[in-house]
């Protein structure tokens, strides 16, 4: 398989993508690393021992969805057969429906992992924290980031997301 490995700009987003791109590679599979172009992200890839996989940097993520079609329009035979990507990556998404592959969102939620109360003894805040604070904010978030989405994808002649 040719699969495609998306992140953004965040080193904490391209970690949780690494051992995957390992374990594929270990698979046989053929594998390209959208990375954004900065050195510490291929210093990055390559001192995990993944530089058997195709290193590929993007410029700005703003024009990451035309970078990666332009990469399936200029080479047919670079045509992904699975695109892999960090839920911030949306563009990935997109672009797997434009071709027609399918995509898998890898997404790292440290908001529940991260006690903003350590070192209280107040169980109670904890439990708002988890329990009201990051639903409403994460519900919120997701609303408006969705409407985003739908306007890009409307953009690009691609159908809507639908709500979840």
């Amino acid at each position: 398989l040719e699969v495609w490995l998306v992140t953004n700009e965040m080193v904490g987003h391209i970690m949780p993508l690494l051992p995957y791109c390992e374990e594929l590679l270990l698979r046989g599979h053929s594998v390209t690393f959208f990375h954004p172009n900065d050195p510490k992200f291929r210093r990055l890839v390559e001192s995990t021992g993944l530089a058997a996989c195709t290193s590929t940097e993007y410029e700005s993520e703003a024009n990451l969805f035309e970078f990666m079609k332009g990469q399936v329009d200029d080479d047919s035979s670079r045509r992904p057969d699975v695109i892999v990507h960090d839920f911030f990556a949306c563009d990935a998404r997109d672009l797997a429906d434009l071709i027609g592959v399918p995509s898998i969102a890898i997404f790292p939620n440290l908001a529940v992992t991260v006690n903003p109360f350590t070192g209280s003894s107040s169980a109670v805040l904890w439990k708002i924290w988890c329990g009201l604070a990051i639903p409403f904010l994460e519900g919120t978030l997701a609303r408006v980031l969705w409407t985003k989405r739908n306007f890009d994808r409307l953009r690009r002649g691609l159908g809507l997301l639908p709500a979840q």
